[in-house]
């Protein structure tokens, strides 16, 4: 019973998915209100629609770096299903 538990907790804890702790980028809530037929709403995201913002450009890098970063044991996973595809 002893060894079953010890296999039990070894391949628990061998197998934890978690990431080492990576710092996710956070959008800035910047408050823009919306308004059609007078009915008024909130977007707190709005200024990422602005493409040609740098500031957007720099964040969606930052959502990129994160995303290669979090994902790199996987990436030739990634590439094999890509060839296959």
């Amino acid at each position: 019973m002893n060894k079953l538990i010890l296999a039990i907790f070894i391949v628990i804890t061998g197998c934890n998915m978690k990431k080492s702790r990576l710092e996710e980028p956070k959008a800035k809530k910047i408050n823009k209100v919306l308004s059609i037929h007078g009915d008024n709403r909130t977007d707190e995201y709005y200024w990422l629609s602005n493409r040609g913002d740098s500031k957007v450009i720099d964040y969606l890098n930052s959502e990129n770096q994160y995303r290669d970063d979090f994902m790199k044991d996987y990436k030739n996973l990634e590439n094999d299903i890509f060839k296959e595809i």
